[in-house]
């Protein structure tokens, strides 16, 4: 699909934060806010956070960015509201009340940027976003869709570790995907995951990966140094400390290798005590990096320990850059990019995560042939990721907002 001919719709993409925050979902909404400008439309990306300043990933220069949060005012939260959060799980009232101690004056401030960027659409990225810019858009005229970035089962209440346990804040996502103009998910799987008359209007658009420039990684065995890379957000569904573990069985017999985990986030401390009170001597964490091409192609392969996925974008950039990936087989995201035995390894968790990945991680550090052979086949298998067929499926979504055909 190419750019269509006359006036583009204004596309307002809205999500909490962009300053200083290095997630999976705020590059991508930074991929696509680039990538329909380059295609003409005129884009603003709507956000909310404390402390504003540039995006962490760079923003092309004519993409309006308004930011909706007052820089004299305070999430609500601290012990008080913690111990209330219990409260609201139990009674109804309770529950509304620190909904909109909470939530209301994100809600109000989303209206406001609204009114200041009239778009003709606007899409709401995670759950952290887009109930409350539904709720924004109320009367405006304003079409919103819903993007989920995650397992649609975890992220509508069935992850006690993920977003807000409110049962009000639970039952206003739910209620932005029935209300939304369209909903987008990450992979067919997830599709299949939404009650019928949810899925009728939700797209399947992937992330886009962008194309490796220059010579891709050399997996072949170095005499002095070989990289093994973890990349993602130090938390609980990532699960670095399973990989730390395996690493704990490997490290000794492998003197040229290391580990290496970008990354931060609230279990940077827990990590850093593993590794000291295992004695590991090659494990490295480093923070996000502007330069993620140079980490891959520094690399021999790339290890994905996380519990759940919402897409795998590491895992599809690291495959096109011409690397294997080792992922759980029962990851939701993961195990639809990796195929087994043909760009990475798929490892059944067993009775003990750590030793079943530490097998895994050890037959390709040991097998330099299978390495060699994985890495040759994975750029061909991430190719429908590419940035072309994913922004058309955009452009789709858009168009059928603004022209009313969405499927119902």
């Amino acid at each position: 699909m190419t750019s269509r001919p006359g006036r583009r719709p204004h596309v307002a993409l809205a999500i909490s934060a962009l300053h200083g925050v290095s997630g999976g979902a705020e590059r991508v909404l930074v991929d696509v806010a680039n990538g329909l400008h380059r295609r003409g439309y005129p884009v603003t990306v709507l956000t909310y956070q404390e402390t504003n300043g540039p995006s962490f990933y760079p923003l092309d220069y004519g993409i309006r960015r308004i930011d909706g949060r007052k820089r004299d005012s305070r999430y609500r939260s601290g012990a008080p509201l913690n111990t209330l959060a219990g409260s609201a799980r139990r009674h109804r009232g309770v529950a509304a009340g620190l909904w909109l101690l909470q939530h209301a004056p994100k809600t109000w401030h989303l209206r406001r940027t609204l009114r200041l960027a009239k778009p003709d659409i606007a899409i709401g990225f995670l759950p952290s976003t887009f109930p409350y810019l539904a709720l924004a858009a109320t009367g405006t005229g304003i079409p919103v869709v819903a993007s989920m970035h995650n397992v649609p089962d975890r992220d509508l209440g069935g992850d006690p570790l993920r977003w807000d346990q409110n049962p009000v804040d639970i039952h206003l996502r739910r209620r932005a995907l029935r209300t939304s103009a369209a909903n987008t998910v990450l992979l067919p799987s997830f599709h299949e995951q939404l009650d019928d008359d949810i899925r009728n209007k939700t797209y399947v658009i992937p992330n886009l990966i962008e194309p490796s420039v220059g010579a891709a990684a050399d997996v072949t065995t170095d005499p002095v140094d070989n990289v093994i890379l973890a990349v993602g957000r130090l938390s609980p569904a990532k699960d670095h400390a399973t990989l730390v573990s395996a690493w704990a069985m490997l490290e000794a017999d492998h003197p040229t290798w290391r580990l290496r985990i970008i990354g931060d986030g609230p279990l940077f401390s827990d990590l850093t005590e593993q590794i000291a009170r295992l004695g590991l001597q090659r494990v490295g964490i480093d923070e996000p990096t502007n330069e993620i091409d140079e980490a891959y192609r520094s690399a021999k392969l790339v290890v994905m320990s996380s519990v759940h996925e919402g897409f795998g974008l590491v895992t599809a950039e690291a495959m096109a850059h011409g690397l294997p990936v080792i992922g759980f087989a029962d990851c939701e995201g993961t195990n639809e990019i990796v195929l087994d035995g043909e760009n990475g390894l798929l490892v059944e968790p067993g009775d003990d995560r750590a030793v079943a990945l530490a097998g895994a991680m050890r037959r390709l550090i040991d097998d330099e042939d299978k390495r060699r052979a994985l890495a040759a086949a994975a750029p061909a298998t991430v190719d429908r990721f590419q940035p072309a067929p994913v922004l058309d499926a955009w452009e789709r979504l858009v168009h059928d907002v603004v022209a009313g055909t969405v499927p119902s």
